[in-house]
């Protein structure tokens, strides 16, 4: 089976560093206490058919009219006793007959230095041997040359990815200041080139170039945009222009309408002209009015068009820097969180490199460790629980790697 860096390998190998730097089986005397976890089949007079009720967190089980009922810690005995007083209590029937039937145990825990932790159904006689057999043994267990082998050419691989992302990411973060600076080229400054771990291992040159053309495309998108936008403009003031010329030209129709109009009363007023003509007049000059508010609209349209079209174009520009100054910052912190990554890997291998493992290897380098948590946990000591020992069912066992007191060991990167 194998195994992944971080659940096995490593995880030993930090064991390695830092160490080269209640639970036995009932008296048979003893009744079963119930614990959290455990499900019970419940029947009393009256009622239809058996309820399975599961023992909550908090030690109750819930019962239909009669609420939480506290029986966590109780025997069965005391368990029916109980449910009987509180089935009385709530009214229901003065003189119940409960029946109370134990139907599965709470599951064991198994969690820690193990390859599968998890819940796991308990058994009659489960002990810690077992359990660890269940959640797929120990982290140290099945470790061999071949695997060693294997995951340092995993970390190999990771370190030249890592070092690949790393100079990307930097080049990245050069096309952007570029952007905000207004140059047309990227450039790598010292500091920049300083944050790449490996530089020899990369093909630099190319990165940048290929940061050059995406930062030579984007400034041909936006001169190209920029120059849509300026010939709009340049339109739309050209017929501002021409809206203003006809503007005049229509007021000099208007003058003319007023004047005819001016004459038409006069004559009318003498009785040498019909109302006919008079209502005519009227209407030119009322549509010749008109005409001008319309030019003048549409002048006043157009104006606000240009100002639409010049606030895209600042909005583009400063959308722009926005996003480089936000593109710059994210990629910042990733370059800080893949020199982390960079690092860790690096001591990784050196671990495995300098021999740490092979160290950790030997039968007298470590050894397991057992906890047990729960609610009878005090029944046994730390320091006297083996794999022998029994577990009960509500149990939580940790498992952990400790080294003996062996010479430290420095490890080294090569």
């Amino acid at each position: 089976m194998r195994y992944s860096i971080g659940s096995k390998f490593l995880r030993v190998a930090g064991v390695a560093i830092a160490t080269l730097a209640t639970c036995v089986s009932a008296s048979a005397a003893e009744s079963y206490r119930l614990v959290a976890g455990d499900s019970v089949q419940l029947m009393y007079s009256g009622l239809g058919a058996p309820i399975e009720l599961t023992i909550d967190i908090n030690g109750q089980v819930r019962v239909v009219n009669v609420g939480g009922v506290t029986i966590a810690g109780l025997t069965m005995d005391e368990a029916e006793k109980k449910l009987e007083k509180d089935i009385i209590e709530s009214g229901m029937f003065i003189e119940p007959i409960v029946s109370l039937q134990l139907m599965l145990y709470a599951p064991v825990m198994v969690a820690g230095d193990v390859a599968h932790p998890g819940r796991f159904d308990f058994t009659a006689g489960m002990t810690v041997a077992s359990a660890l057999a269940l959640s797929g043994g120990s982290e140290l267990a099945g470790i061999s040359r071949y695997e060693l082998q294997s995951t340092r050419s995993d970390l190999e691989a990771k370190l030249k990815t890592l070092n690949l992302q790393i100079a990307t990411a930097v080049a990245d973060m050069a096309r952007y200041q570029a952007v905000l600076d207004g140059k047309d080229e990227v450039v790598l400054s010292d500091e920049l080139m300083a944050a790449i771990p490996a530089k020899d291992a990369v093909d630099i040159s190319a990165i940048v170039t290929k940061s050059n053309e995406i930062l030579s495309s984007e400034a041909v998108q936006e001169a190209e945009l920029m120059a849509v936008w300026a010939e709009e403009i340049a339109a739309i003031e050209q017929q501002i222009v021409l809206f203003g010329d006809r503007i005049e030209v229509q007021k000099e129709i208007v003058a003319s309408a007023a004047s005819d109009l001016e004459n038409s009363r006069d004559l009318q007023n003498r009785g040498l002209q019909t109302t006919t003509r008079l209502v005519a007049a009227e209407q030119r000059d009322a549509d010749a009015r008109s005409k001008v508010i319309e030019l003048e609209s549409a002048r006043i349209l157009a104006t606000q068009s240009v100002a639409d079209a010049k606030a895209q174009q600042s909005t583009y520009r400063t959308t722009r820097v926005t996003e480089a100054l936000n593109k710059l910052k994210d990629d910042q912190v990733k370059v800080d969180t893949l020199t982390l990554d960079y690092t860790s890997a690096l001591e990784q291998l050196a671990m495995l490199t300098s021999g740490s493992i092979s160290a950790l290897l030997r039968s007298d380098a470590v050894e397991l460790n057992y906890v047990i948590q729960g609610p009878r946990a005090d029944r046994i000591a730390k320091e006297d629980i083996t794999e022998e020992t029994e577990l009960l069912p509500g149990d939580t066992l940790i498992v952990y790697l400790e080294g003996r007191d062996l010479a430290p060991v420095v490890a080294t990167s090569n």
